[in-house]
């Protein structure tokens, strides 16, 4: 069968695809900066930052190493947005830093809630009896009520 949605909570995807794009900004600011340092367009994770600083100064610490080179500031801000990007992976963005459409899928799917299989047999077994209701007479559906137990009354039914 079919996923049927129950809940889609729009507003929470906004909320999310927001902060994903904010930090796709950050992001695309973050390997702008490391291309600039290290004149390397492969370079676009701090890890392989750490790895050039290390290659390049002949020390095994990055920051040692980012000193030793007159990098300690570029180290430093590389450091911080890397920080503010914990929710975006490189791998989730276009060649133009924007979220790709596999990523706004998973975001959207993430926050919807669908039937179960249960929740789907007693909503086909109720939409029968709606369809069923729908079918008696006006008087019988006006004198009918539903009481406090879930019981089905109907005050009199006039047959003609």
């Amino acid at each position: 069968m079919k996923k049927q949605v129950k809940a889609y909570h729009s507003h929470d995807v906004d909320v999310q695809l927001s902060k994903m794009n904010k930090e796709a900004k950050i992001l695309s600011d973050l390997i702008k900066l490391l291309r600039d340092v290290t004149g390397d367009k492969n370079i676009k994770t701090i890890g392989a930052f750490n790895d050039w600083l290390c290659k390049e100064a002949g020390f095994q610490s990055p920051s040692f190493s980012a000193d030793s080179m007159d990098l300690g500031d570029a180290y430093t801000q590389v450091k911080y947005l890397s920080d503010l990007t914990p929710n975006v992976a490189i791998e989730d963005l276009t060649p133009m830093y924007t979220l790709k459409a596999k990523k706004i899928e998973q975001i959207k799917e993430e926050f919807t809630t669908y039937y179960t299989k249960e929740e789907k047999e007693v909503r086909a077994k109720f939409n029968k009896i709606v369809a069923e209701w729908e079918t008696l007479p006006h008087e019988i559906k006006v004198n009918s009520f539903i009481n406090r137990t879930g019981n089905l009354l109907s005050g009199h039914i006039a047959v003609k």
